[in-house]
């Protein structure tokens, strides 16, 4: 019996991500700045990758790889639908991502394109993917989190605590950068580095800014219903939106980068304690005291 907490409605998630694969622009900004980030990782990487998997349709749209190198698009049957695969891309088509049945030690570059965010499991989701590296083989994540929406977030419960006397849960929950580093480490990855990066979106509208959301998958996947907004929170909303110095309406979103390392012998390894052959007080020129000298009253 599967026990992972089902926090995502698929039939509402499946619809919102049909949306983004029929309107996917390559020109979004969020995805332009997901894939840069993966991009630059890689180029940093002195390694030539033969074998990639890319988890998310959009990715291999704005991932850069060349002509030597074999790909392969795992995603779902409509997802692949709508995307431009190019003929030399290999397909793996799923079901959904919280059980992608990946094959074992096959990859030496596994890359989870803006889909970890969505998932019931995102231990399972790394988990799968590290076995299906080879030793030494690179797990890349980009994916949206944080504080992502915070503004919204508030301004939407002052508006409907303004016209309901009360509120209800909209919003997903996300992945923090402390939890991207403990995701990391309990999906047994060598190495581990998770960062972020914060975008910020302007809109003339609340009403442009909701529907940019949803155009994007961002709406409301969460497997409790929750009701409409009302003609009446959405006029709030805009009452209880700060606006910025040029009266636009700003919206933060985080996107957290995680890189990790399938282990092998000939990783990098951290010295023992004790094994220091040079002293840190000679390299910062510096004098060197003990520190139950430093303890005593002078």
């Amino acid at each position: 019996m599967n026990n992972t907490p089902q926090y995502f409605s698929s039939l509402r998630r499946d619809q919102l991500w049909q949306r983004i694969y029929k309107q996917f622009q390559k020109n979004d900004i969020i995805y332009q700045k997901a894939a840069e980030a993966i991009n630059d990782r890689l180029n940093v990487i002195t390694r030539e990758f033969k074998n990639i998997l890319v988890i998310g349709a959009p990715g291999h749209a704005l991932l850069k790889v060349n002509a030597q190198q074999n790909v392969t698009i795992c995603d779902t049957a409509i997802a692949l639908e709508h995307s431009e695969i190019s003929h030399n891309t290999e397909q793996l088509t799923i079901d959904h991502w919280d059980n992608m049945s990946l094959p074992l030690v096959q990859y030496d570059a596994v890359v989870s394109f803006m889909v970890l965010h969505s998932l019931n499991d995102a231990p399972g989701h790394l988990i799968q993917c590290h076995r299906s590296l080879v030793k030494d083989g690179v797990f890349l994540s980009v994916f949206i989190g944080g504080e992502t929406h915070y503004e919204l977030r508030q301004a939407l419960t002052n508006a409907e605590l303004s016209v309901r006397g009360g509120s209800e849960q909209r919003f997903m929950p996300l992945i923090t950068l402390k939890d991207a580093g403990a995701l990391l480490q309990r999906a047994m990855l060598a190495l581990p580095v998770a960062d972020y990066e914060r975008l910020i979106l302007n809109y003339s509208t609340t009403h442009q800014l909701l529907s940019d959301q949803k155009r994007l998958g961002l709406g409301n996947q969460l497997q409790a219903q929750s009701a409409y907004l009302s003609k009446h929170v959405m006029e709030a909303l805009s009452s209880h939106y700060p606006q910025n110095d040029n009266g636009q309406y700003e919206l933060s979103v985080d996107l957290i980068h995680m890189i990790g390392w399938r282990p092998d012998e000939s990783q990098q390894k951290p010295l023992m304690p004790g094994s220091a052959e040079t002293r840190l007080s000679d390299a910062l020129g510096t004098d060197e005291h003990k520190t139950d000298a430093l303890a005593q009253p002078h």
